[in-house]
């Protein structure tokens, strides 16, 4: 494979990644105003299911188009591809446990409580085929700016440890993965959710060379991500009183984390790094 073969490919993987950390924030400022409020909406038609799966809908169509968007603008069709098989992978691994009975009622992940039948379910994994179009057209004309690459590809890095760390979930649906389904835990593995996801961020950010101020900005931003869902969600439902400590904690924790791994990383010569963060982005449309 030819060097210039390769570049494209190193740009295509910060592009997903990059798209990865747009879903992450897209996808937790839908939850935290969806999830505070979701015994009010109201249920449809004659098919009984947790309201729960109104909002994964909302979150897969926002989330996907913002995905779509992000790898399209900044690393063409091929980004946008490798995001596109992504979403269909997680629709399958939603629909694939129980698509051998579409109309019988089947459990839910453990993060929502209830039955549903597989049709309800496959309908809010459909909402990605609009979420990808509309990603599509808005890449074509967002702006390309170098700077916003860092900090979502810092996010993308935050999300794939999350998703890596849900995995052994029984009935995981990738769509509500950690951080957003934290609260279960168990006061370790919280640790180990803000610990192991800010030190992917300290990585992704010290090979792209950022700024301590930069940092700072961004890590603040992802720990934020990461709580207010949750916290939003104990403020609002909880009945006796709930302080909510993870929206100061966890930022501040993601920031300490993410410095010390990039002081860290600077220590180790820029050619001895990983090439794929620390590409330049050239926008590739194939």
């Amino acid at each position: 494979m030819g060097e210039h073969s390769v570049g494209r490919w190193r740009r295509t993987g910060l592009a997903v990644l990059s798209a990865l950390g747009g879903y992450f924030f897209v996808a937790s400022l839908v939850l935290s105003a969806a999830m505070p409020f979701r015994y009010a909406i109201p249920m449809v038609g004659r098919v009984s299911y947790p309201p729960e799966l109104v909002i994964l809908g909302l979150v897969t169509l926002f989330g996907s188009a913002a995905a779509a968007a992000v790898a399209y603008a900044y690393g063409g069709l091929r980004a946008f591809t490798v995001v596109a098989a992504l979403d269909v992978l997680v629709a399958v691994t939603v629909i694939a446990p129980v698509a051998a009975q579409p109309f019988a009622w089947a459990p839910l992940p453990p993060d929502i409580d209830g039955f549903t039948t597989a049709s309800v379910l496959l309908a809010s994994t459909l909402a990605l085929v609009p979420g990808l179009l509309a990603g599509l057209l808005i890449g074509r004309v967002v702006p390309r700016r170098e700077s916003w690459i860092t900090p979502l590809a810092a996010a993308g890095a935050y999300e794939v440890v999350c998703v890596a760390m849900s995995l052994q979930t029984p009935q995981l649906d990738l769509r509500m993965a950690l951080p957003y389904s934290g609260s279960i835990l168990t006061d370790g593995w919280r640790a180990a959710v803000v610990a192991f996801p800010a030190v992917a961020t300290g990585l992704a950010l010290g090979a792209r060379r950022a700024s301590l101020r930069s940092t700072v900005l961004s890590a603040a931003a992802i720990g934020i991500a990461g709580a207010l869902p949750g916290e939003l969600s104990g403020t609002v439902l909880i009945l006796s009183p709930y302080i909510p400590t993870a929206i100061v904690g966890v930022p501040i924790a993601t920031i300490v984390v993410a410095i010390a791994t990039v002081l860290a990383v600077r220590r180790i010569p820029a050619g001895a790094i990983g090439s794929l963060t620390a590409t330049p982005l050239r926008v590739s449309v194939l």
